[in-house]
């Protein structure tokens, strides 16, 4: 939704390319849960996002440490990538 507004920069890492809505059901006769998409999100261009996704305009990686909570390496880039906007301004 926000890829081209203006002040926006989308970091980190392409999303999943899944339907935020899931049906989760147990099938009646056996141990399997099933998740179902139960819509269709389309892109403003009429693409679905099923399978594709949307890439950010900054593509960043995550290390072992973002894992278990010791950094946040988008977080850090975004503040950072802040800072230096803000300090252009002056």
């Amino acid at each position: 939704m926000l890829k081209g507004w203006r002040h926006v920069t989308r970091m980190g890492a392409p999303s999943g390319g899944g339907s935020p809505r899931v049906i989760e059901t147990r099938l009646p006769n056996g141990r399997i849960h099933v998740r179902l998409a139960s819509m269709a999100s389309f892109k403003p261009d009429g693409h679905l996002y099923e399978d594709r996704g949307t890439a950010p305009e900054v593509l960043l990686g995550i290390v072992p440490t973002d894992l278990i909570g010791k950094t946040d390496t988008v977080l850090t880039a975004a503040i950072q990538r802040f800072n230096a906007s803000q300090s252009t301004l002056r």
